[in-house]
């Protein structure tokens, strides 16, 4: 992996897994989209598939057991607080899909 700061990312292209770092630890972990002037389109893949208004709602049914489907949709990110990105190499992709699928497998 290796950190790059955001306007860098901006130029990196669509498909590129990566975490932003606040404070300096990772957050979700996403797939870029297509940049923008004012920012990029960003799939968070920690978070569950619902419109803003649901989102807090389906949280708190999953406590109580429920499940819903991974986030689909991707949405604008400006990169606001957003002082470095943590791009995954095409290694360390490699890597997260090994263990998805063994993940899987063993599950």
């Amino acid at each position: 992996m290796r950190i790059v700061p955001w306007q860098e990312f901006l130029a990196l292209p669509e498909g590129t897994v990566f975490c932003i770092l606040r404070a300096g630890e990772p957050g979700a972990l996403c797939v870029k989209g297509e940049s923008r002037s004012d920012g990029c389109l960003v799939r968070d893949l920690c978070r569950v598939q619902s419109d803003e208004f649901e989102y807090h709602r389906r949280i708190e049914r999953m406590r109580s057991g429920r499940s819903y489907p991974l986030n689909e949709d991707y949405r604008l990110d400006r990169g606001y607080g957003a002082g470095s990105i943590q791009v995954f190499e095409p290694a360390d992709v490699d890597s997260l899909a090994a263990a998805l699928v063994r993940s899987v497998v063993q599950g």
